[in-house]
């Protein structure tokens, strides 16, 4: 039999007594749940730790760098255990040496004062005592609730569907806004570039300016200064940047 909290799975019975049965909780070492993993469609399993949260397990390495923090676990229906799309929780992913994917539950397991247990029972009817209306009533009664469990379900996927779709548009507006960002940074960057260039040149020329002042005369070529060089000349500048010594 499985226990629901609401609408959201918590566990299943394993063992039943006169006035009290006992349930393996999702959050038990002891439980293995096949899931998957939505929006990305990834089957995986769900196992507990033996604390408040679960963890995903026999996943392929590649596929779990799709997965985010937005992703919503639902069962899967594999192995016809547990019946497919019912919630159990959100994903979080922990960055360390390793990547891990734990299960932030929806239930509180450690808070749950009343739950739902989904009960399928059996009843022969007597030939002889047919009782159509009575029957007829138990089956819409039957019906009715698994519709309405059906119709939750679907609410709190559309409501899911709707919350992702909104912070998807967030984020890509968000990420384009630091793309223009980037850009005007890197314009402003490459602004600033060629002025300091700039600047550094008329340094450099201002310095060899005043040097030529005091210096150019001992290394221009002259009649009297016949080892001096060309004005104008790279060796007539190296000269000048010496302070007149021509080596």
């Amino acid at each position: 039999t499985n226990i629901y909290d609401q609408s959201y799975l918590v566990g299943r019975v394993i063992e039943v007594n006169y006035k009290t049965s006992r349930v393996l909780l999702l959050s038990d070492l002891n439980s293995n749940v096949p899931v998957t993993i939505v929006p990305q469609n990834i089957q995986a399993i769900l196992t507990g730790n033996g604390e408040k949260n679960g963890q995903i397990k026999y996943i392929q390495s590649s596929l779990s760098d799709d997965l985010s923090e937005e992703s919503i676990v639902y069962t899967s229906g594999t192995g016809a255990i547990f019946k497919s799309g019912i919630p159990i929780g959100k994903l979080k992913i922990k960055k360390d040496k390793t990547i891990r994917l734990n299960i932030e539950f929806y239930s509180d397991f450690s808070q749950l004062k009343y739950v739902f247990a989904e009960v399928i029972t059996k009843k022969e009817i007597k030939k002889d005592v047919p009782e159509p209306n009575e029957n007829e009533n138990n089956s819409n009664t039957t019906i009715n609730a698994k519709i309405k469990i059906l119709e939750d379900e679907i609410k709190i996927i559309e409501e899911t569907n709707i919350k992702l779709k909104s912070k998807n548009e967030i984020l890509a507006n968000e990420l384009n806004q630091k793309k223009a960002d980037i850009l005007t940074f890197k314009n402003k960057v490459s602004a600033q570039a060629e002025t300091i260039e700039e600047y550094d040149l008329d340094t450099k020329e201002m310095e060899f300016l005043k040097m030529n002042l005091y210096y150019g005369h001992k290394c221009r070529r002259s009649f009297i200064n016949v080892k001096g060089f060309t004005v104008g000349t790279e060796d007539y500048k190296k000269c000048v940047l010496r302070k007149g010594r021509k080596e």
